[in-house]
């Protein structure tokens, strides 16, 4: 699939006509690069899951007509229920609308998380729960659109970088089990 397929020329005008949408994902990922550089171990994954978030961020939270444009509805509680209430046809909209690239844009999370974690799960319930934050904010704040079928996608997203960090996680664990180790050796003795 080329990344044609996954962003159409809509979006990636729309990034190039967007400073803040541009300045939000430098911005997350230079914050994702001081938190690597903090982190005790592990910096690579922190830093990978950073930058995955800083995308997420900037592509859905910066508001389309730039951060002087961030508004919040009259009744944001009613907006988000309106929004992200499940209806069948939002369940095969996101198939012809923006859909593949919500899955995209989650994939990267899912897996780096998981790896991060070592537990899979836990990041396809934070993918979950990190899709529907964003999916409220939209909204509410009336500057970008949320809905039900974002959710869908996003988690789908989520999910399928999740089986691919176990999948990682597992042929890890089986390339460590298999190599013997030598600290560990100890010479087998005769029945004395």
């Amino acid at each position: 699939m080329l990344l044609d397929d996954l962003l159409p020329d809509r979006y990636l005008q729309h990034f190039l006509a967007s400073p803040s949408t541009v300045a939000t994902v430098a911005a997350l990922g230079l914050l994702a690069v001081v938190v690597a550089l903090a982190a005790p171990r592990r910096r690579l994954l922190v830093l990978a899951t950073g930058l995955a978030v800083a995308g997420i961020g900037g592509l859905t939270l910066a508001p389309a007509r730039g951060w002087t444009t961030l508004t919040l509805l009259p009744d944001p509680l009613a907006a988000v229920r309106t929004a992200l209430a499940p209806s069948l046809a939002d369940l095969g909209a996101w198939a012809v609308a923006d859909g593949p690239a919500n899955v995209a844009l989650f994939v990267p999370f899912g897996l780096c998380l998981g790896l991060l974690l070592r537990r899979p799960s836990a990041a396809f319930l934070a993918g979950v729960a990190l899709t529907v934050l964003v999916e409220s904010y939209q909204a509410a704040t009336g500057t970008r659109v949320g809905a039900f079928a974002d959710v869908v996608a996003n988690s789908l997203g989520a999910l399928l970088g999740a089986v691919l960090s176990a999948v990682v996680l597992v042929v890890v664990d089986g390339v460590r089990r298999a190599r013997p180790r030598a600290r560990g050796l100890r010479p087998v003795r005769s029945g004395r």
